[in-house]
């Protein structure tokens, strides 16, 4: 980020990515498919739809827990769920308009601040809370996968297996990652020592990288117990969301296993987690979901498109709706998180009290 941004500027420029990907999404949707969408809208069930918009957003709170149970006990009584819930809409809509990790550190400097939660803590306690996001968005697709093998056309199977390779290979770096952090701070140690990494750009990230593995360290000391309740939150929200959109699809009159969805989902989490630093990673992940959910559900393109297009402009709605809150709420700690964010992102040495 440039220091001249400014907190409204920051905003304008998340706010006009969220306008333009929403426009893109009617236009695309509206002119590539024409009639066949307007005849889907016209059929579409509201009473499933309805469920499904609530299974949607009752999604996001579960996420503001499994950050919250994974904050030092003491920390953890001093947090809001529901500002923190807040927070994390906010952080997505940092997200869509700056690619990369800005949301989360704004959103745990917030917290740092507001609750008096050390800083490596929140935002570790974050970072490792989406980490076993993605572990258990794994292991949902592997038991949904085993239990009932998804049917696809004959032309789709050994792409599907080759999902299936990539999904176990992210899943089981993820789960070693966050479970042993101390094996690959080791490996760190002896990587940036080469002399051909010794570039301070490099360096820096290096640092980056040790810091958030040293919080990962001190976050693994809660427990087994801390990591259990987090992990139910993270189940218990995949379920919500997969089945709000099991219900956007029999809203549109359309009979698709529960199987195709929930392996559908939990994949295309999972593959986010390489798509979220880089621009237009949002688009992206809506033509991973779409052909996916083509594929695995089998449902016209069209009606998948239709699907990731609301579950999209749901998502953007709740992330300007994180901002405003954010901006009437707590102005003056935003400006102070977004100054920080800025040093955080560019030197990674800073401290919070620098």
């Amino acid at each position: 980020m440039k220091s001249t941004d400014s907190t409204h500027a920051l905003l304008q420029r998340s706010l006009w990515s969220v306008l333009v990907l929403t426009v893109v999404i009617g236009l695309g949707v509206t002119f590539w498919w024409g009639e066949d969408v307007d005849a889907l809208i016209a059929q579409m069930d509201p009473t499933y739809f309805a469920w499904a918009i609530v299974l949607l957003s009752a999604g996001l709170p579960t996420v503001a827990m499994r950050w919250r149970s994974l904050l030092d006990p003491e920390e953890k009584k001093r947090t809001k769920p529901l500002f923190m819930t807040g927070l994390l809409m906010l952080g997505h809509l940092l997200n869509v308009g700056i690619p990369g990790p800005v949301g989360e550190v704004v959103t745990s400097w917030i917290v740092h601040k507001r609750y008096n939660v050390d800083f490596g803590n929140s935002l570790s306690a974050l970072l490792v809370s989406r980490i076993l996001g993605l572990i258990s968005a794994f292991l949902i697709a592997v038991v949904v996968f085993t239990i009932s093998p998804i049917k696809v056309a004959e032309e789709y199977v050994d792409k599907l297996w080759v999902v299936s390779v990539l999904l176990l290979a992210l899943g089981g770096l993820a789960s070693s990652v966050v479970l042993f952090p101390e094996y690959p701070k080791n490996l760190l140690v002896s990587v940036r020592k080469h002399n051909w990494l010794q570039g301070r750009f490099l360096q820096r990230g290096f640092d980056l990288v040790d810091q958030l593995l040293g919080s990962f360290i001190d976050t693994a000391k809660r427990g087994w117990l801390a990591y259990g309740e987090a992990f139910f939150w993270c189940v218990l929200g995949h379920s919500m969301v997969a089945s709000g959109i099991f219900c956007t699809v029999l809203a549109l009159g359309y009979d698709v296993a529960w199987t195709g969805i929930f392996f559908t989902y939990s994949s295309s989490i999972i593959f986010s987690l390489v798509m979220f630093m880089f621009p237009g990673s949002t688009l992206g992940f809506d033509v991973l979901f779409s052909g996916m959910l083509h594929v695995t559900g089998g449902i016209p393109l069209p009606v998948a498109v239709l699907v990731a297009s609301v579950i999209r402009l749901h998502q953007s709605l709740i992330a300007v709706l994180g901002g405003v809150m954010l901006v009437f709420t707590s102005q003056t700690l935003l400006d102070e998180a977004l100054a920080f964010a800025k040093k955080y992102v560019t030197d990674s040495s800073t401290t919070p009290e620098e």
